[in-house]
């Protein structure tokens, strides 16, 4: 996962968020996390004869997609929110 100005749209989405990855994160000394964010959200869905999986989501209105966008629980962006 990355964001990129020029990437995928949702690359482009990540960038305009200001998204970092876990280690970049880490290595800025932030605290916040996606997983503590008010937006972040997991998504299940079926995976065949192998049952079930959770996919981690984004749901800021800036993220693309039509359910958000795919995160991870240690990254984070500008527009995090305190989970209420």
């Amino acid at each position: 996962m990355k964001a990129d100005q020029t990437g995928t749209p949702t690359e482009q989405a990540r960038y305009r968020m200001a998204w970092v990855t876990p280690t970049e994160r880490k290595k800025a000394g932030r605290e916040q996390r996606c997983a503590t964010c008010n937006r972040f959200f997991m998504e299940s869905y079926a995976k065949g004869d192998e049952g079930r999986g959770v996919k981690l989501r984004c749901g800021h209105p800036m993220a693309s997609g039509e359910t958000g966008m795919a995160t991870t629980e240690n990254a984070v962006c500008d527009k995090w929110e305190r989970k209420a």
